[in-house]
C-alpha cells in the first residue's frame, strides 16, 4: 500500500509540474507572437503600401493601423500584351521614396495598383523627397508613335514661352494611368471633378496639358492629388479625363505632359 501511495503522489506531482510548464510555454509563445505582430505592423505601416489591388481605397487610424475602406479587383482593366510589358517595367518605388503614413490619410490605388494620395491626413502640403528614376523605355517600331512624339516636340519648341508673363513651359514624358477619384475630396481640399489628376510634385491647381504619344489626342487636367508612386509613371488622371484620350480598359498609355497651361 505504501508503495502504491508513494507512486500515486509522485505521479500527481509530475502531472501538476507538466501542467504548469505547458501553461508557461503557452504564455511565452503568446507574448512572442504579439511582439512579432506589433513589429510587423509598425514596419509595414510606416510607409503607405506600394501596391494593392486596383481600385482599393485605404485609410489609417490614429495608431497608423491600415483600414481597407473598399477592396479593389485585379480585373479592373484588360491590358494588351504590349501594355502588360509596359506595366511590368513600371516597378514600385523603394520604400524610402513612398509617403509616410499619417492618421486619416486616404489612398486610392489606380487601374494598375499604384497608390494615389487623395487625402493627406494633415493640414500642410505633403512633403516627400523623390529620387529621379530613369527607366529604360520599351523600344517600338511603331513609326506612328514616333511621328506623334516628334510633332509634340516641335510644338514644344514653337511654344516654349507662354504669351503672358514669359513663363517657361515645362514638359515631362512617361506613362499615364487612371484612378477612381472623381467625386471624392482630393488632397488639395476640394471635391475632384472630371478634369482632376495626380502628380508627385507639380503644385496643386496647376493646369496641365496631356497628350497621348500613341494616338495624338490631348486634354487638359488640374493637379489636385499626389501620385502615382511608381517608377516610370508620371501622371494619373480620373477615369473621365482618361477616357477622353483612351478607353479606360486600356489602363495605361505613353504620354507627354506640359505645364503650366493658361485657362
Amino acid at each position: 500500500m505504501f508503495t502504491k501511495k508513494m507512486f500515486r503522489m509522485n505521479f500527481d506531482k509530475i502531472i501538476a509540474f507538466c501542467s504548469v510548464l505547458l501553461l508557461v510555454l503557452s504564455s511565452w509563445n503568446s507574448l512572442a507572437a504579439t511582439a512579432l505582430n506589433s513589429n510587423e505592423i509598425d514596419k509595414s505601416h510606416n510607409k503607405i503600401p506600394s501596391y494593392m489591388k486596383p481600385g482599393t481605397i485605404i485609410t489609417f487610424d490614429e495608431n497608423g493601423k491600415l483600414i481597407i475602406l473598399s477592396e479593389g479587383s485585379d480585373n479592373l482593366v484588360s491590358l494588351s500584351k504590349e501594355d502588360k510589358k509596359i506595366a511590368e517595367n513600371c516597378k514600385p518605388l523603394p520604400e524610402e521614396d513612398l509617403p509616410e503614413v499619417e492618421p486619416g490619410m486616404i489612398v486610392v490605388y489606380d487601374a494598375l495598383g499604384a497608390p494615389v494620395v487623395i487625402h493627406q491626413g494633415q493640414e500642410e502640403p505633403l512633403k516627400i523627397d523623390l529620387k529621379e528614376v530613369k527607366l529604360d523605355e520599351i523600344k517600338t517600331n511603331d513609326s506612328k508613335s514616333e511621328k506623334i512624339e516628334n510633332k509634340a516636340n516641335d510644338d514644344e519648341n514653337s511654344n516654349n514661352i507662354l504669351q503672358q508673363g514669359a513663363i517657361k513651359l515645362n514638359t515631362e514624358t512617361g506613362y499615364i494611368s487612371w484612378y477612381n477619384g472623381e467625386g471624392k475630396k482630393g488632397a488639395a481640399g476640394v471635391i475632384l471633378d472630371s478634369e482632376s489628376a495626380a502628380h508627385k510634385t507639380i503644385k496643386f491647381w496647376t493646369r496641365v496639358k496631356v497628350t497621348s504619344l500613341e494616338n495624338g489626342k490631348s486634354t487638359t487636367v488640374k493637379i489636385l492629388d499626389r501620385g502615382p508612386y511608381v517608377q516610370g509613371r508620371i501622371l494619373d488622371m480620373v477615369k473621365t479625363a482618361f477616357s477622353k484620350i483612351h478607353n479606360p480598359s486600356k489602363g495605361i498609355f505613353r504620354g507627354k505632359i506640359e505645364w503650366p497651361i493658361q485657362s
